[in-house]
C-alpha cells in the first residue's frame, strides 16, 4: 500500500488531523488484519529543512513550518509505530502534468507567461534544489512497493538547480524573457542527491504544453 494522502493548506489544525491522526488512523486499520500489508507512507524533503548540502535519510530533522513537522510526525509513526512491513519517501520537488497551479513549478511558469516578477534570493543561488517530474517518482514508488524496500529514503531528481535556473529554462522554452525580483530569501538549500530518466528541459516541455493546453 501506498499512502500519499496529505493536506497541504494553511489550517493548522487540519494539518495535524490529517498528516499525524490520519496516519495513526490507517496504521491502526491496518494492523487490524491477520498481516498487516506492506505500508509506503509518501512525505516531504522539507522534514531536513534547509543545508548547505545534500540530505541523506538519516540527516537531522529540521522542519520547515508546521506542514514539514506534520509530515516528519506521520512519518514517526509510521517508522516506530506500525508492525508491518514499512518505508518512508521523502521527496523533492515532485512536479509534472495536472498539477495544481499552487505548487512551486506551475506557478513559477504562470508569473513568466503573465509577465510577473519571480522572487529570488540575494543570497547567491539559493535555493538549490532537484525537482523530480512524476514519472521518474511513479517508477521509483513502484519499485519500493514491489520490491517491499524498508527504511527512510529521499527522492528528488538528478539535476541540482536555482529558481533563477528553472525560471530562465522555463522562459527559454516559453520565448518569454522572466522578471525577477531579489529578495532576502532563503540562504541555505534544499535538495538531495536524486536520479531520474527525464531531463528537467523536457520535464518543464511537458508542464509548459499542460498549462498552455488548459488556458
Amino acid at each position: 500500500m501506498i499512502n500519499c494522502a496529505a493536506y497541504v493548506g494553511a489550517d493548522r489544525e487540519k494539518l495535524f488531523t490529517v498528516n499525524v491522526q490520519g496516519i495513526i488512523n490507517l496504521c491502526a486499520m491496518l494492523q487490524a488484519r491477520a498481516t498487516p500489508p506492506y505500508l509506503l507512507n509518501v512525505s516531504s524533503g522539507a522534514v531536513y529543512g534547509y543545508s548547505d548540502g545534500p540530505a541523506v535519510f538519516d540527516s537531522p530533522a529540521a522542519p520547515v513550518g508546521d506542514y514539514a513537522l506534520s509530515k516528519y510526525l506521520g512519518d514517526e509513526v509510521v517508522r516506530l509505530h506500525y508492525r508491518g512491513p514499512s518505508a518512508v519517501a521523502r521527496l523533492y520537488y515532485p512536479y509534472g502534468e495536472g498539477q495544481s497551479r499552487e505548487r512551486l513549478m506551475p506557478r513559477l511558469i504562470q508569473r513568466i507567461l503573465n509577465r510577473e516578477p519571480i522572487d529570488i534570493s540575494i543570497h547567491a543561488s539559493c535555493p538549490l534544489i532537484n525537482p523530480q517530474h512524476i514519472d521518474d517518482l511513479c517508477d521509483q514508488l513502484c519499485a519500493m512497493t514491489l520490491g517491499r524496500v524498508e527504511g527512510v529514503h529521499v527522492l528528488g531528481g538528478s539535476e541540482i538547480v536555482s529558481i533563477q535556473e528553472i525560471a530562465l529554462l522555463a522562459g527559454r522554452i516559453l520565448n518569454i524573457e522572466p522578471v525577477f525580483n531579489h529578495v532576502d530569501g532563503a540562504k541555505s538549500s534544499m535538495y538531495c542527491k536524486g536520479r531520474g530518466a527525464i531531463s528537467l528541459e523536457s520535464g518543464l516541455g511537458r508542464l509548459i504544453d499542460s498549462i498552455r493546453g488548459g488556458q
